[in-house]
């Protein structure tokens, strides 16, 4: 049974010859997601213009992308929509999580990976906030990797005989057309090598 203590989770757990005991939960990681297909429809013909301008496009990172460590794309009208929504759903994610209101100050860029394409581990430096919307998901797209924020885990390695959501050391989540996530910046992340070609993105800082 589950419950909830001292602001953790509870599992009760009662076992043979054993005392019984509670396991609370602390130091969460959150993670937002919702589905908005309807605007990745109308965000999608907007980023491959935006991709096919040669004066946009960095290759940052070895794949097609525009990031600039300034606002990036943010500043172009286009984007007034996209920068909008991101900024509304950012306000209610950290009210939801108890954080007072911070003035925001975006950071777009768009992407398209290819087959073969990666992004290695790393965080947002400098944002207080990240996520991704994804555009175009084709068979073969990769997933996000997450990575456990707690510093032993690179440090300790201990024998695990099932996963559980204390043993996992990464969580991958695999978006479909119109997946928008959002996290805390210093959370640590990965996008594996690719399996298709034209995986296009939003990406955001704040």
């Amino acid at each position: 049974m589950i419950g909830r203590k001292n602001g953790g989770n509870v599992a009760n757990c009662t076992m043979i010859n054993l005392h019984n005991y509670n396991i609370t939960t602390h130091f969460s990681t959150p993670l937002l997601h919702l589905n908005n297909r309807t605007l990745a429809n109308e965000m999608l013909p907007i980023c491959r213009d935006i991709l096919s301008n040669e004066s946009l496009v960095t290759n940052a990172w070895g794949y097609k992308n525009t990031y600039d460590p300034g606002t990036g794309i943010a500043e172009l009208p286009e984007m007034n929509k996209f920068k909008q929504y991101t900024s509304s759903v950012a306000r209610e994610f950290l009210q939801s999580l108890g954080y007072g209101k911070i003035n925001f100050e975006p950071q777009i860029f768009t992407s398209q990976m290819n087959k073969k394409d990666s992004h290695g581990r790393h965080a947002h430096a400098g944002a207080v906030l990240s996520g991704v919307f994804y555009l175009n998901m084709p068979e073969g797209a990769s997933p996000i990797q997450f990575y456990d924020p707690r510093p032993w885990r690179d440090t300790r390695v201990l024998p695990v005989s099932r996963e559980t959501e204390y043993t996992r050391s990464s969580f991958n989540f695999t978006p479909s057309v119109g997946d928008f996530i959002m996290w805390e910046s210093w959370l640590h992340h990965e996008v594996i090598p690719n399996e298709c070609d034209d995986r296009v993105t939003l990406v955001f800082n704040l």
